[in-house]
């Protein structure tokens, strides 16, 4: 059978849950959309590991430790206290160009993580740009190459 594997969260200890109260969803709809997720090799294993972003305190780092098994290295890695705080998005970048992958997060704006996706491009001459109508929604925000780069 093709596709996909249900992994039980016991099995894999990617157990993470990204509750939103209703005192916050029922003036704020878009927060049921959820957060952010981010994957790369964290500690330069050779191993995927992954981020999950969380609103009230929820933010999670997993190390992958192999063969489908993650630990939580949230406190360990020094992110006790920054996972504390709301996160929308996240994403995983060299950013101050050091070699390693730098964790950026967002509250409750997107810019940080532009700006960080615009350095990282730069940093390796990868052309971007942001693609996508605000006001419209027809074709979502996102980030593209440069049309003059598609045959």
């Amino acid at each position: 059978m093709a596709g996909f594997t249900v992994m039980a969260p016991e099995s894999t200890g990617l157990a993470f849950t990204n509750p939103i109260p209703p005192s916050r969803h029922y003036t704020n709809q878009i927060l049921l959309h959820g957060s952010g997720v981010t994957t790369g090799d964290v500690d330069g294993d050779g191993w995927c590991d992954v981020f999950l972003a969380g609103l009230g305190g929820s933010s999670a780092l997993f190390r992958n430790e192999g063969n489908w098994k993650f630990r939580n290295i949230t406190a360990e890695a020094g992110l006790g206290s920054c996972a504390k705080l709301d996160a929308t998005g996240t994403a995983l970048a060299d950013v101050d160009g050091d070699g390693d992958l730098d964790l950026t997060w967002v509250r409750e704006s997107f810019y940080p993580i532009v700006d960080a996706m615009r350095a990282s491009a730069a940093a390796a001459s990868i052309l971007i740009e942001w693609g996508g109508d605000w006001k419209t929604f027809v074709d979502m925000p996102h980030w593209q190459l440069p049309w003059s780069r598609y045959p």
